[in-house]
This record gives C-alpha cells, sequence and structure tokens, in this order.
C-alpha cells in the first residue's frame, strides 16, 4: 500500500470557473474525457439554493488580478478564470469547479482511495493503482487549469519503512512515469500539516512543532502591556498544540504535549518575574496553577495541552468516525473491523488510541457505553452520566443513512470529558489554588 500527497500550484487563483458554474447549474457544458464526464451528463446537486447567483455576481464576468512583479511594478490582470487570494468563497468556489470531476476520475478504480482538501489530494491504494491514478488526475486537473507543485508531491510506502532502500520498483515506476513528479520519503511525509509515517518519524516531526513554538515565545516576551501578552498566549500559542493532539494518537503526542506546556508555562512565568526556585515553593506553585484554571474559576484559562490529550483526540476521531459513514466508503468498510480486538494492531492506530482514551476517561468518571448496560441507575444527586460509544455505535447502519431524520451518534462534547479530567486529577485540580491560601 502507497500513500501519495498531491499539491498543485496557485491553484485558487487558476482554477476554471466555467466548472464551477457547470456545477451549480448542474449539467457538464465542457467534457472530461478522463473523469468520464461529456457535455450534458449531469452533475451533483448544488449544495445551497440560489448559490449560482451568487457567484454570478461576483465572478460571472471577468475580475482585476493585481500582480506584483519583482521588478517592483504592478500589473492589473482581467481574469476570467480562478479566485481572489482570501475572499471566503474561493475555498467553496474551488471545490464545488474540481470536486465533481476529481470523484468521477476516482470511480475508474476503487482499489484507490482518494480524498481532497481543497487543492490538496491524497492517494492511498497498491502501488501501481496509485500511480495510474495519478496519471489519471493529471489529466484531469490540466482541463480544470490546474497544475501540480512538483516539490510538494510526495509518496510513502509503510512497508518500505524499514528498508535500507527502496526496491527497485521505485525506479522502474519513475521510468513508466516520467512526467509525474513525486519525492520518496522514506519514514513519512506531512500530510495536511500533520506527520504520517512510523512513530520515530511522528515523535521526530513534533519534536520540530515544540521547538518551534518555543522559538516564538523570546519575541512575545518583549511586549510590555501584560494584557496583550498573556491574550497572545492564551489565543495563539496555548491552542497551537491542540492542532497536533486532536488529530493524532496520545501514544505520539504525549511527550509532545508536556513539552509544549512546560514551555508555555516557563515563559509565563518568567515573565510574571516569579522566582528562578518557584516550582519548588508552594505559594508560586499554587499560582502557577490558576494560570492553568479557567477564567470563569479565576485563572488565566492557559488549559494545558496534556489535560486535553485523551479528550481532544477522542472528541475529533468519534467525529469524524460519525461523518465518514455517512461517505461512500461505508459501502466498503465492515462494521467489525472497527473493534481492536487484533492484538497485533500497532498502539499507534487510530482505533486502539480510540480505545486506550475511552479507558483512561473511564477512570475519570465517564462510562463505557459497553459497560454502561450493567450499571445502576443515576441517583438523583449524582450528575448525568457521560457515556463514551463504542467505535461500532458510531459507524451507522444501513437503515440510518437511508433515513434523513435519523439520530445522530450522542456524542460528548470535548469540553465535558475535560472538565472532568480537571475535576479528577490531582495535577490539573483547582483545588489546588485554594489549597493553604494562608500561605
Amino acid at each position: 500500500t502507497a500513500v501519495l500527497q498531491l499539491d498543485q500550484i496557485t491553484a485558487y487563483c487558476e482554477v476554471s470557473r466555467q466548472h464551477l458554474f457547470d456545477t451549480l447549474s448542474g449539467a457538464a457544458s465542457v467534457p472530461c474525457e478522463d473523469a468520464g464526464i461529456q457535455v450534458g451528463d449531469a452533475l451533483p446537486t448544488p449544495p445551497v439554493e440560489n448559490l449560482r447567483r451568487l457567484f454570478a455576481s461576483v465572478y460571472g464576468g471577468s475580475t482585476t488580478f493585481v500582480h506584483h512583479s519583482r521588478d517592483g511594478n504592478t500589473h492589473e490582470i482581467k481574469n476570467t478564470d480562478g479566485f481572489h487570494q482570501g475572499d471566503i468563497l474561493g475555498s467553496l468556489g474551488y471545490a464545488l469547479a474540481t470536486f465533481p470531476s476529481l470523484g468521477c476520475a476516482l470511480r475508474h478504480d476503487l482499489k484507490v482511495l482518494g480524498f481532497s482538501l481543497v487543492d490538496n489530494t491524497c492517494l492511498v491504494g497498491p502501488l501501481s493503482n496509485v500511480f495510474e491514478m495519478y496519471s489519471r488526475l493529471k489529466r484531469v486537473l490540466a482541463t480544470l487549469h490546474l497544475r501540480l507543485q512538483p516539490r510538494d508531491c510526495f509518496l510513502y510506502v509503510p512497508a518500505w519503512a524499514r528498508l535500507p532502500q527502496p526496491p527497485s520498483v521505485l525506479d522502474a515506476l519513475r521510468a513508466r512515469f516520467p512526467d509525474l513528479p513525486f519525492t520518496y520519503c522514506h519514514q513519512g511525509l506531512p500530510l495536511l500539516g500533520l506527520p504520517l509515517g512510523t512513530p520515530e518519524y511522528c515523535k521526530e516531526y513534533l519534536a520540530t512543532v515544540a521547538s518551534k513554538i518555543t522559538a516564538t515565545l523570546p519575541a512575545i516576551a518583549t511586549i510590555p502591556d501584560g494584557r496583550i501578552f498573556m491574550m497572545i498566549m492564551l489565543q495563539c500559542v496555548n491552542l497551537r498544540p491542540l492542532f497536533y493532539i486532536r488529530n493524532l494518537p496520545p501514544a505520539l503526542t504525549h511527550q509532545f504535549a508536556l513539552d509544549c506546556d512546560d514551555a508555555i508555562l516557563s515563559a509565563v512565568t518568567s515573565y510574571l518575574s516569579f522566582p528562578l526556585d518557584w516550582s519548588t515553593n508552594a505559594p508560586y506553585q499554587r499560582a502557577a496553577a490558576q494560570l492553568r484554571v479557567g477564567v470563569k474559576q479565576g485563572g488565566a484559562g492557559l488549559t494545558a495541552a496534556s489535560v486535553c490529550l485523551y479528550s481532544s483526540f477522542f472528541a475529533s476521531f468519534s467525529s469524524s468516525l460519525a461523518c465518514i459513514g455517512f461517505t461512500s466508503l461505508a459501502d466498503f468498510i465492515d462494521r467489525a473491523s472497527l473493534s481492536v480486538d487484533d492484538p497485533t494492531s500497532s498502539k499507534h492506530s487510530f482505533l486502539r488510541a480510540y480505545s486506550v482514551c475511552c479507558e483512561r476517561l473511564s477512570t475519570f468518571g465517564a462510562v463505557k457505553e459497553e459497560d454502561a448496560p450493567g450499571l445502576p441507575p443515576p441517583t438523583a444527586d449524582e450528575p448525568p452520566r457521560i457515556i463514551l460509544p463504542a467505535a461500532s455505535s458510531l459507524w451507522p447502519r444501513a437503515d440510518d443513512i437511508s433515513d434523513p431524520d435519523a439520530a445522530p451518534p450522542a456524542i460528548p462534547p470535548q469540553r465535558l470529558l475535560t472538565a472532568l479530567v480537571k475535576q479528577r486529577d490531582p495535577a490539573y485540580s483547582a483545588s489546588r489554588v485554594t489549597a493553604g491560601a494562608s500561605d
């Protein structure tokens, strides 16, 4: 199995607007042979009724793009393709222009799984099939007036990660597809800002991210206004680790979260002129703990990434699994495969991580779905129980997919799960703030 990531050059500025308006009108006006689309073929129903009028009012005619050349001059260009950079309609317009053709092309080989986030496309499947699809998609992109960015096209083959050299089949593929650019990544590749590869590659990638976050702190510490400093730390710096812990298994992000927590807390305590030995001084320890407490509870709201480690991944993965179940993937994945009973499965796999999160959160008071039937009914004084659904419960059944009124799976919000950890874990409990206040 191979993983191939593709990216494009100036995609928003060059994508065909005609394909956008074809999608909005519901019928193709130009053919795309490699996608199997002929003139007059029906296209997917537009997501919002009357959206065509909105796009026509903005992009129906030529629009003026301003090009800043290297010689310092600016040039106005009348353009009938593409969308303005920064336009909030740009991502939607790009997706409507390209996804129907890309989706039709992918149907030519169901052994290849393809998915896109705007102009980033990833292909997963048997190596030869992936390259055949790559060749097809490159031709489809050309009909959409799009070009590939060679330096951002990466290939990763998990089975080759431990080999000292890639097999000769890679050279054969290069000779067979000389016009398909790609960089072979031995241990992993960056995918939408996240590492995908061996555990060693992922941890090294995250260590680099942590060092970059740490490197920004000295400059922020020069801000003289304490309110501005704290807002930047709260709204910018402290949120950066959350992107990674939401989307990667805790087995990979645990040390990363601790490193970021230490760096951020060290920066804030230094800004507040804590003594160098504050970590051994009880009053300063409580003051540092108060920085991590929510604003409504009298703290600074700098919630530690490590306290969100399990709740963040649980919320992100459970929501993603529930949503994916309503896509065409539901036809190809067996519900039984959602278990983690296989003892050979990696501890870094997403399903294994989901199981680990459920186990961990249950120690703080949440209840796993499979344990709920054996529990006595809650008393009137007890708070409502937080039930953690099993992975198989998140995957919709065939009847649910066909029923528009079917209730979505009940997924507890991340904030409730994080609050549980804060209440039960002594390391993050708000009680540390008030303990021994007479000191």
